[in-house]
């Protein structure tokens, strides 16, 4: 083959592969969110989060509970259907007090954290 035949080859296979691999109907990966829609839509996908920390403070009023992992703390919103377990029994958001080590696990919608899980340590 001579080097012209060699270029239009290697041209031909460029243009045949190239849509296969930029299509995103061939790609078997799920996009990823942008952070900056993902934080102020108030309306979006909830995105899964898991903190396990000291609970610094409780406002059972708010239904919030502060979480203290090393230096930070982080706010975390309770519903009614937030389930806690305690000692390996269920608990209720009453049941919490600071000083308590916890696993959270929840959603953040629209950047507010809300516990689906306590799990008392």
């Amino acid at each position: 083959m001579d080097m012209n035949a060699r270029t239009r080859f290697f041209a031909i296979i460029v243009a045949l592969a190239l849509p296969a691999l930029v299509s995103p109907v061939a790609s078997t990966a799920a996009p990823k969110p942008s952070a900056s829609s993902a934080s102020s839509d108030l309306g979006g996908s909830a995105q899964a989060f898991s903190v396990a920390g000291k609970i610094d403070s409780v406002d059972y009023t708010a239904n919030v509970i502060v979480v203290r992992v090393k230096r930070t703390a982080t706010s975390i919103t309770l519903t009614p259907t937030t389930s806690v377990e305690l000692g390996g029994q269920q608990g209720s958001i009453a049941d919490l007090r600071p000083g308590m080590h916890v696993h959270v696990r929840g959603s953040v919608i629209g950047g507010v954290m809300t516990a689906e899980s306590i799990v008392v340590r």
